[in-house]
């Protein structure tokens, strides 16, 4: 079986239902880190400066560029990433999302303790 980081993004019919909180929930094991806050997948790390957070925003829209599937940023308080995954075009969350998450999660830096 793939797991969902070896996915990619692709793009849904139109009418493509929102993943089921079911759903959701059996794909959170390949996930560590996210949880679901308001029906968005939500992951928020920790870094080491302001510098470093740039780097990894940096990074993560790169990816997201790259996979033509993008999250919402934000750097709070100088040194914490919040990456926020919601598909607006299905008002929920598709196996998209999931598999970003899992991609992002690849990515050096996304380990939840403070990075140098």
């Amino acid at each position: 079986m793939t797991g969902l980081a070896d996915k990619h993004p692709f793009e849904r019919a139109p009418g493509t239902p929102a993943l089921t909180t079911s759903q959701i929930q059996e794909s959170m094991p390949e996930l560590p880190g996210w949880t679901v806050e308001n029906g968005r997948l939500v992951r928020e790390v920790t870094v080491k400066n302001f510098s470093a957070a740039l780097d990894l925003v940096d990074r993560i829209g790169k990816l997201a560029e790259q996979e033509n599937h993008h999250p919402d940023l934000c750097i709070r308080r100088w040194n914490h990433v919040r990456v926020e995954f919601y598909t607006h075009t299905v008002e929920g969350l598709t196996e998209n999302d999931l598999i970003m998450a899992a991609r992002i999660n690849r990515l050096p830096g996304m380990e939840p303790e403070v990075q140098s």
